[in-house]
């Protein structure tokens, strides 16, 4: 059950009303927070439960294992980084039974010359999420960043908030538990804004991502059955459709949750204007990008100059971008193995990190040569092609899968010609949402460009007319048969 399911609104509807009952009628502020969260959390569980109710025992195992560990680390003292390492350690295999067990147990029967198990364990819905939300929390704990969360609920609920839960955003205590010891009250103007940015990803997703996904599931099932023209316009809509698929949701998910009276973080913040690898991912899953460098790129980065500082002065000035690099593809791996399981998005990562590093030494060469950087929108759009290159391992399932779809893209052959209405509709809306950014940019007489959200006055009859439009055009146009939110299965 998630907000691709039109049965989803009903329970949701119930949710918002029983909040909106808990304020009005529970005078006592103490009282009402503690229902209230009751209710929040008792609503978590019913939308695991709705997956698979054994989902709803692992989630609880993690809960306690986070609870727990969190306060041990807290009473440790000196020795809080050996027990976070126990605890962390603990929720990484935990994640990795779900995820990888079955895949490592086929390749290894694979490698000794026997016939793969048949074996399929089934991952807790949102599990990448709510563990990298509790390895962070306890990281933050034994770093001192702040104490020990003595409320159940209030860390169940960082860990498994149901609007979040499915796709993220990805969320930080230090952000999120504060919110929740705070009896949130929800609020006309909250709850306008909210649905506003709802609707907005409601649309993103059922029209526009839904759409684009039916031609490109088609065009990636069989490659060699479409014209040239057809994989180019595939290709480059591939990362388009999963923009709007996945930052739709994480629209929806923030909507909810201010309709509700919490906060969560923007995710997406036009990751295609970027001219290369690490601006992208600065603009693209912006909580995982942030999650990645906070919890393993930095900690790894001071690591390797550790081991750098023992080195001769002219090996340290010659290479010394070695300690950021290093720690750069290990993390783009890791984020790679995190987004799926196969050797696709192994090479997915790698691939990532590989350009990086590129970037990183092409850039410091131009600089120590102080040339300048040229026209913008060429490398804009070189970093839009290399990043819809690299995204055919992130779609196909083998390596030999992407290795044939990139030969069909520059062998000649015949096949059909299938130029998508949706896809080239979804293309212009990027360029529409970039222009509209610039827009408000000048507007504003700011220095950065930034998405715009939506900002219709719901008290006016032009907004409200404007916001039903929307959600009229996005159930007439919608497809609303068989998909789901990409990112639900990591």
């Amino acid at each position: 059950m998630s907000f691709n399911d039109l049965g989803f609104y009903p329970f949701l509807l119930l949710i918002l009303l029983g909040l909106f009952g808990v304020q009005v009628l529970i005078k006592k502020e103490q009282t009402a927070l503690l229902i209230r969260k009751i209710l929040l959390l008792f609503s978590s569980f019913a939308v695991i439960w709705c997956y698979r109710p054994s989902f709803c025992l692992s989630t609880a195992a993690v809960i306690l294992i986070t609870y727990v560990g969190g306060r041990l680390i807290e009473r440790a003292g000196t020795g809080r980084m050996r027990i976070a390492g126990l605890f962390v350690t603990a929720l990484v295999l935990w994640l990795g039974y779900f995820k990888y067990f079955s895949f490592l147990l086929n390749t290894f029967c694979t490698l000794i010359g026997q016939p793969g198990t048949l074996i399929r364990i089934a991952a807790p819905i949102g599990i990448s999420f709510y563990i990298f939300t509790a390895v962070g929390y306890l990281l933050d704990v034994a770093w001192e960043k702040y104490p020990a969360e003595r409320n159940l609920l209030n860390l169940s609920l960082m860990l498994v908030f149901f609007p979040k839960l499915l796709c993220g955003p990805l969320v930080r205590g230090d952000e999120f538990l504060p919110q929740l010891r705070e009896n949130r009250r929800m609020s006309a103007d909250r709850f306008m804004s909210g649905i506003q940015l709802f609707a907005f990803g409601f649309f993103k997703k059922v029209v526009l991502a839904n759409h684009m996904a039916r031609f490109l599931d088609s065009v990636f099932f069989a490659p060699s059955a479409f014209s040239m023209s057809t994989l180019w316009l595939a290709m480059l809509s591939n990362m388009p459709a999963l923009y709007f698929d996945f930052s739709g949701y994480s629209d929806m998910a923030i909507g909810v949750s201010r309709m509700m009276g919490y906060d969560l973080r923007s995710n997406f913040n036009l990751p295609f204007i970027t001219t290369n690898i690490s601006d992208f991912w600065s603009r693209w899953h912006i909580t995982l990008t942030d999650w990645l460098q906070s919890y393993l790129f930095n900690p790894l980065a001071v690591r390797f100059r550790r081991m750098m500082a023992g080195k001769p002065k002219a090996f340290r000035k010659k290479y010394k971008l070695l300690p950021e690099c290093a720690a750069a593809v290990i993390t783009f791996f890791v984020s790679g193995v995190w987004h799926g399981v196969g050797f696709n998005f192994a090479i997915f990562g790698l691939l990532h990190g590989i350009f990086y590093v590129i970037q990183k030494v092409y850039g410091q060469a131009r600089k120590a040569k102080g040339k300048a950087s040229g026209l913008r929108f060429v490398p804009v759009l070189a970093s839009f092609l290399l990043i819809n290159l690299i995204q055919v391992f992130f779609r196909t399932e083998t390596p030999g899968e992407a290795v044939r779809f990139y030969q069909a893209l520059i062998v000649p052959h015949a096949g059909v010609f299938f130029p998508s209405f949706w896809c080239l509709i979804g293309l212009a809306a990027l360029c529409g949402e970039i222009i509209l950014a610039r827009m408000e940019q000048r507007k504003q007489g700011s220095a950065e460009l930034n998405a715009v959200q939506p900002r219709l006055n719901l008290r006016t009859v032009p907004g409200m007319t404007a916001l039903l439009f929307l959600i009229g055009l996005a159930l007439a146009l919608g497809y609303f048969g068989e998909s789901y939110f990409v990112y639900e299965q990591f």
